[in-house]
């Protein structure tokens, strides 16, 4: 059984466009089909965190969209640490907010604890929207 950190209120269902490998990694919705989430991709705007491991495309998975969730990261480009803000990098694993000053990227939400390695499961504050690059 899997221990999930998130406010439960939270959690939308939603269904798979293909097969996930890996809960805790960030999904974005299907343009072409609202109801299906697939995985994210670096820069991109995220719809929330999948909580769930689909073997399948069209089986149901829960996305937490609000409150606190674990997420997949990886902070061995850059050490991510705790209060740091979060964006998609590739394949639906958070890294730590990149960008020019001034220039708006889509925000995940603040990493709740500290990483210096690729794949590591931190607790993330989701708060979706939009900030700058530093």
């Amino acid at each position: 059984m899997t221990t999930r950190l998130h406010n439960p209120k939270g959690i939308i269902p939603k269904v798979s466009d293909a097969a996930f490998a890996t809960a805790y990694t960030l999904v974005k919705l299907k343009t072409s089909d609202p109801q299906k989430v697939q995985q994210s991709g670096s820069g991109e705007a995220v719809f929330g965190i999948l909580q769930d491991t689909a073997t399948a495309a069209d089986l149901g998975v829960e996305v937490a969209t609000s409150g606190t969730s674990l997420c997949k990261v990886d902070g061995s480009g850059t050490a991510i640490v705790a209060g740091d803000y979060l964006m998609a990098g590739a394949s639906g694993v958070a890294v730590k907010l990149a960008g020019a000053a001034g220039t708006l990227r889509p925000l995940i939400g603040q990493a709740c604890a500290p990483s210096t390695a690729s794949g590591d499961l931190i607790p993330v504050l989701i708060t979706l929207g939009t900030a700058q690059g530093a």
